[in-house]
């Protein structure tokens, strides 16, 4: 249900975060630790991936972006953001 093959991650199991309503990648697997799936037999899941994000921009925390921003030619969007 989250992750719906070749269209990518559902974004609306997206509760939002610092950068809005987004899918998250971290650069280490344990900084996701607290956000894994917990199983009724003790088990923890969560999705390892390997993420191309390619032309990003670092920004601060912005609870309603909703798509990266503008480039300073103001007619392409970046393709991801980091922080």
């Amino acid at each position: 249900m989250i992750y719906e093959g070749e269209s990518g991650f559902n974004l609306n199991y997206s509760g939002g975060g610092m950068w809005g309503i987004a899918v998250y990648f971290a650069k280490n697997a344990s900084y996701s630790h607290n956000y894994r799936f917990n199983c009724p037999n003790g088990d923890m899941q969560f999705f390892l991936s390997e993420v191309l994000i390619g032309d990003t921009i670092l920004l601060g925390s912005d609870t309603t972006l909703r798509n990266p921003p503008n480039k300073a030619d103001g007619k392409t969007m970046y393709d991801s953001v980091k922080g």
